[in-house]
């Protein structure tokens, strides 16, 4: 289920505010030629190998698979709700602990990528293409190699969105208000994205 369009200013203020995702200067940093380069400077193979990079994405792929309740999760999102429970239980987790051991070892392998290769730094792009090189997705592919790899290059651009949306809340944790807002709202556009994904790759299948 797609987030509803008038949750969409709500959830675009509130993102902004707690990441700064809408700072002039975080914005024009962002599209500099110095940002969009940033991979050159530092090594993609060590990023490749560490293990911890791989981590994220499969944590990111994780997601996924639980029963989430996006129109739950838009509600809690909609109406700031900082209730640990219910955004676990929204994304399918069975219990609280579960939600907040799962949550803080994704926190930590975001802060340890960001500590040693500053991934806030790298493009979207750039992003994409690291996770498109650890051959994660290629397992997704399915029957139809054109629409299975459209859908797994949709998966992948949501993937690298969440991830670097992520550093901006990996500061926060599950005991402050903002840190649950700011998961949640992350969260709950990146199941949007992935959603969407699965409807393009139907629509796809059936043309």
């Amino acid at each position: 289920m797609r987030i509803k369009k008038k949750y969409f200013p709500i959830i675009l203020l509130i993102l902004c505010f707690i990441i700064n995702a809408c700072s002039k200067e975080g914005i024009e940093n962002y599209q500099t030629e110095e940002s969009q380069n940033f991979i050159s400077k530092i090594s993609a193979n060590a990023i490749l190998d560490d293990g911890r990079f791989l981590s994220l994405i499969e944590k990111n792929d994780r997601l996924l698979n639980k029963n989430y309740n996006l129109e739950l999760l838009n509600q809690l999102v909609a109406e700031e709700n900082d209730d640990v429970e219910l955004l676990g239980q929204s994304l399918g987790f069975e219990t609280t602990s579960e939600f907040i051991n799962f949550q803080n070892e994704f926190v930590q392998d975001l802060n340890y990528l960001q500590d040693t290769y500053n991934i806030k730094e790298i493009s979207e792009i750039e992003l994409v293409d690291l996770i498109h090189q650890t051959g994660y997705y290629n397992s997704q592919v399915e029957s139809d190699p054109f629409c299975d790899r459209e859908r797994r290059n949709c998966l992948v651009q949501a993937s690298a969105a969440y991830t670097l949306e992520a550093v901006g809340c990996s500061a926060l944790n599950l005991t402050l208000f903002g840190g649950v807002v700011c998961y949640g709202v992350i969260t709950a556009l990146y199941l949007s994205e992935v959603d969407d994904c699965d409807i393009q790759y139907q629509r796809c299948g059936a043309s």
